[in-house]
C-alpha cells in the first residue's frame, strides 16, 4: 500500500513576548475520514529532538538512594534509582506521541571517566532498556568526564546543530570526587549546541550542591519518585495557556480539542494531536474540502490558525472506460440520461443522471491523489477487468470475500480504489495530463460492469451535490426528492469499507 502524502502548514506569532509556533499535517487529499496532526512548539524550539542521558556508575551509586523510587516497596541504590529513571525518560517520549526517527538519545555512563553506551531512536526501546541494565558501579564521580562525553559524541555525530532542540539529562547521586566542576562543558554545551542541561540528584540521599552548577534550567533537582522524575523532565516550557485546538471542515466544526482530554496531549516542546481521525464532515462532490485548524490561547483573543486548507475529493469514472449496456459496451463519455445500463443485481437500468468534471493538469501537477487509479486488466482474475480501467480513488469496486463475512456480515461489499492499490497490479496513474470523471446516477444505488469490472454508481445525497453548480444540483434534488428529509436519495447497495477495514481482510488473504 503506498504512504498517504501529507502537507503541513506552519504559522506563528508572539504572544505575551513569547513566539508560538502552530504545525499542522494533513493528507493532500481525503475521502470518508481526516487524519490530523498538529503540534505546538515555542520559541527556538524544534521538533528534531537530541537527548543526552548521562548515568552516574561510580562506586558511591551502590550505595543506598534513601528512595523507593519505582513504588515497590524497597528502597533503590542510586544506580538502581537511575536505571529506573532512565527507562521512565524513554518512556515519556513514547507517550507524548513523538514520531521515533525524530528523537534520538544517547545513553552515556560516567565514572572517572565518560563512556557512550550507545544511541537509540524511540523504536529501539528494548535495546535501550538491555543498554541500562547492564551499567554497573565501579570508580570515582567525575562530572567533567560526563560532559566531555556527551560533547564528543554530538561532535562526532556531525548532525547534531544549535537549529534542534538539545538536552542534557544529567543523573547522579551528587557525590562529585574528580575532574573539575564542569563549569567549562557545560558553556560549551550551551554555545555549539544550544543544549539544555538538567541535573538530577535521584534519592532522596543525594546531594545537590556540585549539581547546580551545572544546571542552566533554573537549578538541580532531587527526585525521589517516578512522578516527580517525569514532571522534571516533560514539563511543557512556558506557553501562553492553550484553551483548544478546533478543527473547522467547509466552515463548520467538526472537534473541539482540549489539554488532558486525552487527545489533545502536553509534551517536552508543548502540545500535540497525532493521527487523530476526524470524521462526520459531508463530501463535497467534484470540490474541494476547505480545512481549518484554529488554537485558542488564553482566553481566547489570542489564536493561531492554519488558514484555509484545500484538500479534493473527487468520485467516479475516467472518460473512455465502457460500461456495459443494452447496446453493448459504450464509452461513458457517450452515454446519456434514458440510455439502458446493465447491473449487476437489477438487470437493465434507465440512467436518470450523468454528470461530469475535468480536472487539468495544473491542478494534477499539486495533488497527486487527484489522478486516477489504474487497474491492470486481468488484475481481479480473468477478464476482470477485460481491459485497463481507469477510475477515480474514491470511486468504489465491488468485490466478495468470506473474510468480510466474518468480519461484517456480508460476502459483498464496495472498496474505494485507493485502498486496493498494491503498486503492480493496481497503482496510481501518472500518464495523464488531465482527466475527465464522469458521474452516473440511477432510481437506486447500483453496480455497474465498467470494462467488465463491477463497480459502483454515483450515490446522490445531501452531502454529494450541495456544492454542484445550482442547475446541476436542481435537478438531482427534483429527480430524487427524497434527499430533502431523508439526506440519500435512497440506501448503499453494500456495505461500504473504509481503507482500514479493507486493510483489515486483504491481511487475512495475504495470511
Amino acid at each position: 500500500m503506498q504512504t498517504v502524502p501529507t502537507t503541513t502548514t506552519t504559522t506563528s506569532d508572539v504572544f505575551n513576548g513569547l513566539s508560538v509556533t502552530q504545525d499542522v499535517t494533513l493528507p493532500v487529499s481525503t475521502d470518508e475520514t481526516l487524519p490530523l496532526n498538529v503540534n505546538i512548539t515555542t520559541s527556538g524550539l524544534s521538533p528534531d529532538i537530541n537527548i543526552a542521558l548521562v548515568i552516574d556508575t561510580s562506586g558511591s551509586t551502590g550505595n543506598s538512594s534513601g528512595s523507593d523510587v519505582d513504588g515497590d516497596g524497597d528502597n533503590d541504590t542510586f544506580l538502581e534509582a537511575q536505571q529506573i529513571a532512565a527507562q521512565e525518560v524513554f518512556q515519556s517520549f513514547i507517550d507524548a506521541g513523538y514520531d521515533p526517527s525524530a528523537v534520538e538519545i544517547t545513553l552515556i555512563e560516567y565514572n572517572s571517566d565518560g563512556t557512550t553506551i550507545g544511541t537509540f531512536t524511540l523504536d529501539q526501546q528494548a535495546q535501550f532498556n538491555t543498554a541500562v541494565n547492564n551499567l554497573n558501579d565501579d570508580g570515582l564521580t567525575n562530572f567533567e568526564a560526563g560532559l566531555d562525553e556527551v560533547i564528543d559524541t554530538w561532535t562526532a555525530a556531525g548532525d547534531v546543530g544549535t537549529d534542534d532542540t538539545n538536552a542534557v539529562i544529567f543523573l547522579s547521586d551528587g557525590a562529585r570526587n574528580r575532574g573539575d566542576n564542569g563549569s567549562d562543558e557545560l558553556a560549551t554545551l550551551e554555545t555549539n549546541f544550544g543544549a539544555s542541561v538538567t541535573a538530577i540528584g535521584v534519592g532522596s540521599n543525594s546531594s545537590l550542591g556540585d549539581l547546580n552548577t551545572i544546571d542552566n534550567t533554573g537549578g538541580a533537582e532531587r527526585v525521589t519518585d517516578v512522578a516527580q522524575l517525569i514532571d522534571v523532565i516533560t514539563a511543557p516550557p512556558p506557553l501562553p495557556e492553550l484553551q483548544q485546538i478546533e478543527v473547522f471542515v467547509d466552515g463548520i466544526s467538526y472537534g473541539v480539542f482540549t489539554p488532558g482530554d486525552g487527545v489533545l496531549v502536553s509534551t517536552p516542546l508543548g502540545f500535540t494531536i497525532n493521527d487523530q481521525e476526524i470524521t462526520g464532515f459531508p463530501v463535497t462532490f467534484g470540490e474541494d474540502l476547505e480545512v481549518e485548524v484554529v488554537s485558542s490561547f488564553d482566553d481566547g483573543t489570542s489564536v493561531l490558525t492554519s488558514g484555509v486548507v484545500i484538500i479534493p475529493f473527487v468520485p467516479c469514472f475516467v472518460k473512455g472506460s465502457m460500461i456495459l449496456t443494452s447496446r453493448g459496451l459504450v464509452r461513458v463519455e457517450e452515454l446519456e440520461a434514458g440510455d439502458q445500463v446493465l447491473t449487476r443485481d437489477n438487470g437493465l437500468q434507465e440512467i436518470r443522471w450523468i454528470g461530469s468534471s475535468r480536472v487539468p493538469a495544473s491542478r494534477l501537477a499539486k495533488n497527486e491523489k487527484l489522478r486516477p487509479i489504474k487497474i491492470i486488466k486481468d488484475a481481479f482474475g480473468k477478464n476482470l477487468p477485460e481491459q485497463d480501467l481507469f477510475i477515480s480513488r474514491q470511486h468504489r469496486v465491488f468485490l466478495q470475500s468470506w473474510h468480510a463475512e466474518l468480519m461484517f456480515s456480508s460476502t459483498d461489499i464496495l472498496v474505494p480504489a485507493h485502498a486496493l492499490v498494491n503498486d503492480t497490479t493496481i497503482t496510481v496513474d501518472y500518464s495523464a495530463n488531465d482527466v475527465v470523471y464522469y458521474h452516473i446516477a440511477f432510481d437506486r444505488h447500483e453496480v455497474i460492469f465498467s470494462n467488465g469490472l463491477p463497480t459502483e454508481s454515483f450515490h446522490p445525497c445531501i452531502a454529494t451535490v450541495a456544492e454542484m453548480k445550482p442547475e446541476a444540483k436542481q435537478e438531482l434534488l427534483t429527480l430524487f426528492p427524497n434527499m430533502v428529509e431523508q439526506t440519500a436519495a435512497y440506501p448503499a447497495a453494500y456495505p461500504s469499507l473504509k481503507p482500514y477495514e479493507w486493510r483489515m481482510i486483504a491481511k487475512n488473504l495475504n495470511s
